[in-house]
């Protein structure tokens, strides 16, 4: 069996009975080429032992992550979770407080409204008191034909609600308005007209109108129909009049102080929900964008990699013309170079060698 050296061409004669193993070489006399050789003597057995090993070789190659998959996953996929994860925790985080600080804001501004409507029905309830004492002979039945009673008596409370005056029961149980903007309510018994008016919301408003009998002040909730038809919850506080048996009511309704605060909570929510979204659109952009960049980089710094270990497989095989034409001012570049000096160290020590026989 005649085998030739691919590098400088001298021929040898080899027995085939004496080739062993599945990839046998041996090293050119003339100018040290490692030649390999094809073993005849190889059985089916062998053969299919080495393509088992190969596809083996083969499978663990495919199943190990190669460079560029641990970049995308040490540089795209575990940062771009991290910061996904802390977004979304973040917008959660920052709609919860809004839900929050709006809810205990409308808790706080209908506490405010409550403390104003009380100074005010207390404010009417001491000049109303200033009035009569320097009026002691004036009767109930003359309070409306008085205008600076009038005056003192009924005030606008919050844009629609107002004060009045009503009087204690009188002798036969009867408690009635003396002082009201409406002049039709005037002596007419208050209970008995409000429990038609009102039906199951009754007594809510009764609460906290006779709680004011007993000379102390009472205050609380009803629900009132508005001229839209609407229902809607009214605050009323009912404040006596000290040393008379008249009582002064503020009523409005309580969603005239709330609902600007009503509005600046859907105002929150909108923009929580639209820092959400521009949250999730940056952290979708971003992840594009480092995708994209980790995934070219890796591409050109993989290429590089295996064209080196190409040349350098070339190399160990005897191929020393093969040229690595790598261009990098990077440790890549540095590597190449390296091969590049070790290839031509081995082609002149090569020569060395032949010039010495």
């Amino acid at each position: 069996m005649i085998v030739a050296c691919p590098n400088c061409g001298k021929k040898y004669q080899v027995d085939p009975n004496k080739i062993t193993g599945a990839n046998p070489k041996f090293i050119c006399q003339s100018c040290q080429h490692a030649v390999a050789v094809k073993n005849p003597n190889l059985d089916s057995s062998e053969s299919l032992s080495s393509s088992a090993s190969g596809a083996k070789k083969s499978s663990t190659t495919m199943k190990r992550l190669g460079l560029r998959g641990k970049m995308v996953l040490f540089f795209v996929v575990i940062p771009v979770f991290l910061i996904g994860a802390f977004g979304v925790s973040f917008v959660d985080q920052l709609m919860d407080l809004s839900t929050i600080i709006t809810g205990k804001s409308g808790t706080m501004v209908a506490g405010m409204a409550e403390d104003i409507i009380s100074e005010h029905a207390r404010s009417v309830a001491a000049n109303t008191k200033l009035y009569l004492d320097y009026n002691p002979g004036m009767v109930k039945a003359d309070f409306m034909n008085s205008p600076e009673l009038k005056r003192i008596a009924i005030q606008k409370v919050g844009n629609t609600g107002y004060s009045c005056l009503y009087s204690v029961p009188d002798n036969e149980g009867k408690s009635s308005l003396w002082i009201h903007p409406n002049a039709k309510l005037i002596g007419i018994d208050l209970p008995k007209a409000m429990k038609k008016s009102l039906g199951d919301e009754y007594h809510r408003w009764w609460d906290v109108y006779n709680g004011a009998y007993k000379g102390q002040e009472s205050k609380g909730y009803y629900t009132w129909r508005d001229a839209d038809n609407r229902l809607r919850e009214k605050f009323m506080v009912c404040t006596p009049i000290k040393g008379t048996d008249y009582i002064i009511a503020s009523t409005t309704y309580i969603d005239e102080f709330t609902e600007p605060m009503k509005s600046l909570e859907g105002w929150a929510q909108q923009q929580t929900q639209s820092i959400r979204t521009n949250v999730i659109i940056a952290l979708l952009a971003s992840f594009v964008l480092i995708s994209g960049i980790v995934t070219f980089y890796g591409y050109r710094l993989t290429k590089k990699i295996r064209r080196v270990t190409e040349v350098a497989d070339r190399i160990s095989t005897g191929e020393l013309d093969a040229e690595l034409d790598i261009q990098s001012n990077d440790e890549i570049g540095d590597l190449s170079e390296a091969i590049t000096r070790m290839k031509d160290s081995i082609r002149m020590s090569i020569q060395r060698l032949k010039k010495r026989k």
